[in-house]
Formats: C-alpha cells, sequence, structure tokens
C-alpha cells in the first residue's frame, strides 16, 4: 500500500490543480500570455524549492544527483560541440543551441529529482 500512498500523494494534488484551472477558465476571462509567466517565473520555481526544501536528502544521495548531473550535462555539452563542428556550424549557433539543450525547464528536472529516484525518504 505504501506505493498506492506515493501515487496518491502525487497525482491528486495535480488533478486537483488541473480541475481547478479547467473551472476558472470555464467563468473568468484569462490572459494566458500572463498566465503564462505567472506560472513560468514564480509558481513553479515556488514549487520546485517548496519540495526541495521538504525533502529528506543522504549525503549518498545528494553526490550520487550532483555526479549524475555534472555527467548528464558535460556529456551534453560534448555531444552538441561534436555535432555542430561535424555539421560546419559557427560558434554562436552552438552556444545559443547547448544553451537550450543543456538547461531545460525546471519543471523537467528540478521537480522530479529530488522526489522521484529516492522518494521523500531519499
Amino acid at each position: 500500500m505504501p506505493h498506492m500512498e506515493a501515487l496518491l500523494n502525487t497525482v491528486v494534488p495535480v488533478a486537483l490543480v488541473v480541475a481547478s484551472g479547467y473551472l476558472l477558465g470555464k467563468r473568468l476571462p484569462m490572459d494566458l500570455t500572463t498566465l503564462s509567466r505567472l506560472t513560468l517565473y514564480l509558481l513553479v520555481p515556488a514549487l520546485i524549492l517548496d519540495s526541495m526544501y521538504r525533502a529528506e536528502y543522504s549525503r549518498e544521495g545528494l553526490l550520487g544527483l550532483t555526479l549524475g548531473f555534472a555527467l548528464t550535462y558535460g556529456v551534453l555539452y560534448l555531444a552538441i560541440q561534436a555535432t555542430a563542428r561535424l555539421l560546419g556550424l559557427s560558434q554562436e549557433p552552438p552556444k545559443g543551441f547547448s544553451s537550450a539543450a543543456s538547461f531545460p525547464t525546471p519543471g523537467t528536472w528540478a521537480f522530479p529529482s529530488p522526489s522521484s529516484p529516492w522518494g521523500r525518504r531519499a
């Protein structure tokens, strides 16, 4: 049953947020540009920081997370540079491409990292 509890703790809050957004969108006109910016620059970082603050980390878990991050982005950077050289691109496009490929949106890596691989007891 601990898996069911973990699933409910993850899915139910997301479902409530989606449902409330849907209902609110039906009743109130919204400026989607402002809402998107608010979400990207305030709400998602707040969620990430809150989840990271509440998570309990072990020394081994933090070391593994740091090494995994460094290895992943190191390999990504080298692959981008190699691809740019093979395609004969100038140095400017690889810089922009490496920024976009190496640092995805916060929701895709920072939020799951403290909670998914090791659970709340990491």
